[in-house]
Order: C-alpha cells, then sequence, then structure tokens
C-alpha cells in the first residue's frame, strides 16, 4: 500500500476544484454582499454544536494525524512501516483515533474511495468528509459575501512593536464613534510577542462591529498565555478560523505539545517545514538575507530554491501603521524585487486625527477602487497568466486555474489586443469598434475581464513611461 504524502488540511476552493473556469460575460459584478457577520458566525458555530462531544473530540484528533501526515515526515515513514498495526504508532503521538477506520484519507490504495459510498466502511473518513465539505461551504460563503477578506488582522512577528499606541488610539477613537463598521478592513500592528493587549482590541472590534478577524501568527508560542485568550475568544464569538504557520517539524511538534487537538480544532495549521507540502515563500527576511550574502559572494552557503513565486502576504485591504500614521492600501503579489514583502503597496496617505483617517481612506477609495480598467494606462493581461488564442474565444492559464473567455463580442479579437499589451483601454475600444453598441459591448467585457481580476493593474515605471511613487 502507498501512503498518500500530501492531505487537504485547509478547504478546497472551487477554484481548486475545477480545472477550468468560463468566463460569461454577463452578470459578473455586482456580486458583493453587505450582510452581517452574524449569520456567518453562528453558521460557524452550528458546524460544531450540531455535532456531539464525542464527535467533536474525534473530528480534532482526526485533523491531528492529517496534520502529522502532511507536515512530519518521520510519522509517514514510520506509518508506512506499520500499515496492519498503526494504532500504536498514533498513541505514541497522542492521537486517539484508529487510522484503519479512515484509510480514503491517507492510504493510497484506498484514496478511490474517499467520495464515493464505498467510504462507509471507514466511518472516520466518512466524518471528515462530511467536516471539511460543511467547512469549505463556509469558506465559500465568506468568500462570496466579501467577509473573508475584511476582517483579518495578522499579528505575524516582524515589524516594530507599536500595539501600545493602538490600543491607546483605538480606544480614543471609539470613545470618539468615529469608526466604521465592519465594511472596512483593517490590518493592525505586528509582532504578536509584544502586544499582550492584543485580545482586548479583538474584544473592542467585536463589540463596535459584530466581527472577530482572523488572526494569524507564526509565533503561537512566544506568549501562550495570550494564544489562548484569543483561542476562547474565537470559541465565543468566531466566524473565520485562525491560521498557525508552522516552520518546521520541530516547531509543529512544540504546538502539538502545547496545546491539545481540542484546542485547535478551529486553527488551521500551515505546515511549511522541509517535510510539509506547502514551501515557504521566498519574501520579507529570507529575500533581504539572500541578497546579503549575494553581496558578499556567499551564493553557495545561501542556496535557496525559490521554485514558482509566492507571498507569505493572504489579504488584501488596508494596512494601518497607528505609531507612524500610515495607512496603505495592500495586496498580495509573488515576492520580487519590486515587492520584497509579497503585497503590493497600492496606495498609502499619512494622518495625525480621525478625519484625517477617513479622509485618507476614502481618497484612496476614489483613486484605486475602480469599477473598470483606467481609460488611459496600458491594459494587458496579469502577469503569470498564459494567453492561447482560439476561435471567438480564448484561454488563460495560471498555475492553479484555467478560463475560457468568449470573445465574439467584434470581429477583431480583443484578447489578442490585451495579450499584446502596447495599447490602452480607450485605444483598444477605438480600434475594434465601428459604432456605438459595438464600443458599449467591449467596453463590457474589460470591465468583466478587469472585475474577476485577469487585468494587470502593477504597472511599472517602464510600462507607464514614468517613475512611479508610493
Amino acid at each position: 500500500m502507498q501512503i498518500l504524502a500530501l492531505s487537504a488540511l485547509a478547504p478546497t476552493s472551487r477554484s481548486e476544484e475545477t480545472a477550468q473556469d468560463e468566463i460569461m460575460l454577463s452578470g459578473l459584478q455586482g456580486a458583493a454582499s453587505g450582510a452581517h457577520l452574524y449569520p456567518l458566525a453562528e453558521h460557524w458555530r452550528q458546524i460544531l454544536n450540531r455535532r456531539t462531544p464525542e464527535e467533536r473530540r474525534t473530528l480534532s484528533h482526526v485533523k491531528r494525524f492529517m496534520e502529522r501526515l502532511a507536515g512530519d515526515g518521520k510519522f509517514r515513514t514510520a506509518l508506512a512501516e506499520n500499515l496492519d498495526a498503526p494504532r500504536a504508532l498514533t498513541e505514541r503521538y497522542g492521537i486517539e483515533v484508529d487510522p484503519l477506520e479512515m484509510l480514503p484519507l491517507w492510504c493510497g490504495d484506498y484514496l478511490k474511495f474517499r467520495i464515493k459510498p464505498e467510504s462507509a466502511s471507514w466511518p472516520l473518513a466518512m466524518l471528515w468528509n462530511e467536516y471539511m465539505r460543511e467547512i469549505s461551504h463556509h469558506r465559500d460563503l465568506l468568500r462570496d459575501q466579501g467577509e473573508m477578506s475584511m476582517i483579518d488582522i495578522d499579528f505575524m512577528p516582524g515589524a516594530s512593536a507599536k500595539f501600545g499606541t493602538v490600543t491607546t488610539n483605538w480606544a480614543n477613537w471609539r470613545r470618539r464613534s468615529r469608526f466604521g463598521g465592519p465594511h472596512w478592513l483593517l490590518l493592525l500592528g505586528h509582532r504578536s510577542d509584544r502586544q499582550p493587549d492584543y485580545d482586548r482590541f479583538l474584544l473592542d472590534y467585536h463589540q463596535i462591529t459584530g466581527a472577530l478577524p482572523q488572526t494569524t501568527t507564526a509565533a503561537p508560542l512566544k506568549d501562550e498565555a495570550l494564544t489562548r485568550r484569543v483561542l476562547e475568544l474565537f470559541k465565543r464569538f468566531g466566524g473565520v478560523t485562525n491560521r498557525f504557520s508552522v516552520l518546521s517539524t520541530k516547531h509543529l511538534n512544540q504546538i502539538h505539545a502545547a496545546f491539545s487537538p481540542e484546542d485547535l480544532i478551529g486553527v488551521e495549521l500551515i505546515l511549511q517545514g522541509k517535510a510539509a507540502p506547502t514551501a515557504k515563500a521566498f519574501v520579507g527576511r529570507a529575500r533581504a538575507r539572500k541578497e546579503k550574502f549575494k553581496t558578499a559572494s556567499k551564493d553557495d552557503a545561501t542556496a535557496l530554491p525559490e521554485g514558482y513565486p509566492t507571498t507569505i502576504a493572504c489579504v488584501s485591504g488596508f494596512l494601518v501603521n497607528m505609531r507612524q500614521g500610515r495607512l496603505q492600501l495592500v495586496t498580495p503579489v509573488p515576492g520580487s524585487e519590486r515587492w520584497p514583502l509579497g503585497y503590493r503597496i497600492v496606495g498609502q496617505r499619512l494622518f495625525r486625527t480621525p478625519d484625517e483617517f477617513r479622509e485618507g481612506l476614502q481618497s484612496i477609495i476614489d483613486e484605486h477602487m475602480l469599477e473598470s480598467p483606467s481609460p488611459n494606462l496600458p491594459i494587458r493581461f496579469r502577469g503569470g497568466l498564459q494567453y492561447e488564442a482560439g476561435y471567438r474565444y480564448f484561454h488563460l492559464r495560471s498555475r492553479n486555474i484555467e478560463y475560457r473567455v468568449l470573445d465574439d463580442v467584434v470581429p477583431i479579437s480583443v484578447g489578442e489586443l490585451i495579450a499584446c499589451g502596447n495599447c490602452t483601454a480607450s485605444e483598444l475600444i477605438m480600434r475594434v469598434t465601428t459604432d456605438g453598441a459595438s464600443a458599449l459591448a467591449v467596453a463590457d467585457m474589460l470591465d468583466q475581464l478587469y472585475a474577476v481580476g485577469v487585468i494587470e493593474e502593477d504597472l511599472d515605471e517602464v510600462s507607464l513611461g514614468t517613475t512611479l511613487t508610493v
């Protein structure tokens, strides 16, 4: 039998489930909903509450097994050596479920039964699959309503300590009722080990907006008491699972030793060690460290396999530095020399007062959150997309997804002109249209391509013939 080395610890997004999406050029816009977070938080709690305490406990131990399977090479080796009696192995790791009751989750010979009626022979696999389907549906609801990205708060280490200032200013703004509702994304503060009052901020945020933000950290053990308080808040109010980045098998061992399977039922472990399926992103300090050694002619000592460019950033929205009075609109991009931190700074403003903050926020929204591509800037497909022409359609392929786009609104191929990238949106419309009706049809096509995110927005200095300043 063959052990499946990779496992789906996180719900699979719909884009990953479907190898090809067809962009239908109608009805793509205006899908965001403004519903409050209360129903979704309740939806998450019901996923667990409708199961018995024993089922919840079992799920937490299956989850821990899957984490070991994906993140611990020695565990996988030992499992392969004990296929007939794996229970003794899992007991040594404090995992109180029998792997033989969930063979379709991990054993290659049984993987074909995972989502078929035959999986009823393995009750734990059935229990886990149903749970993951519900988690995936919950994440779809969050994404459809635009709320997954609205409420994420990142307190990963790496920036200057500034949460004390955040606490003071947040309390002041709260008293003055200057802050808006849950429709604004705020990324406030970094350096979790220097934020002893972080949980108080989360509670204030929940009381004001009705939402509890997702918390992500690569240092859950820096202040274990704080982490436990955050997890307790999630049990009471949470609607989006928290995340721990796990940097090595040793780190995984430490986290599993500190927190029980039941403690982490609402935490997604992002496994990034050498034995894990997800490589560390080559951004931030890792990129800076390699550049430092490169300058010192020590390339061989720091030969990092970069592979596909990735990022540690996972949200789009406003990054607020209260201490510096700086507001930035950011969005994830692959790490590069241009954006070494793994996110692009779309725009930024400085502020000193709540009024200046609100004005800066609105001005960034007005300038950068557009519904259509700018008419006077070059229009091209987003970097990382491969264009392939067809008859009255074209394909766009990325590493994970393929789009099939209808291209029949005018006789000339709109996709071909976008792929060439040598004209602006307004020039393209003028080039391919002969009357007002066709011009509107092409403009609508461009708007919808822009809305689904396949049009490049990060135009560099060469493209613009000028120097961009942020």
